[in-house]
């Protein structure tokens, strides 16, 4: 379970990332100017975190994950909170060590290392997976229409280069 937790976080984090795009595609489109798009873009696809990398090839920054969850928290209720609880699963700290390797006995006050321990709640897990995957779905849907409105704005742009 707690490796579909950690695909489960990258969906978030890829759906924060397809939303941002989508809000910059519209606003593309509705403007004309595709320089914030391209700036965004380019980053997402060449950005990095590491100096070396950056000063040796000239990439540039990447694109903060975590800031895109707080952005899409801003339309979407509940989304960073749903990130946050299943980051407790992912790091080793209580959650994620405890509820799938540890057994507590209460009773004899004793924690005992089992693959076979609790298993990390489906009841969570399901439903915040189910709602990312519609988000996701709709976000994609839309990415695609506005996707179709922004080539003709780009071919303009080159063909007056």
């Amino acid at each position: 379970m707690i490796s579909a937790i950690v695909l489960f976080r990258a969906i978030m984090e890829t759906e924060s990332l397809f939303l941002a795009a989508h809000k910059l595609m519209a606003k593309a489109v509705s403007t004309k100017d595709t320089k914030d798009l391209t700036k965004f873009l380019t980053n997402a696809l060449t950005g990095t975190r590491l100096p070396d990398l950056q000063k040796t090839y000239g990439l540039p920054d990447a694109i903060n994950c975590l800031t895109l969850i707080q952005k899409t928290a801003k339309n979407v209720s509940h989304y960073d909170d749903h990130y946050t609880r299943l980051c407790e699963f992912v790091h080793p700290n209580g959650l994620g060590i405890r509820t799938p390797y540890v057994k507590i006995d209460h009773r004899k006050m004793t924690a005992i290392y089992s693959k076979s321990s609790q298993n990390v709640p489906e009841s969570i897990v399901l439903p915040l997976l189910i709602g990312t995957i519609k988000l996701f779905i709709n976000t994609h849907d839309q990415f695609e229409h506005a996707l179709e409105s922004l080539i003709p704005i780009y071919e303009e742009q080159i063909c007056d280069t």
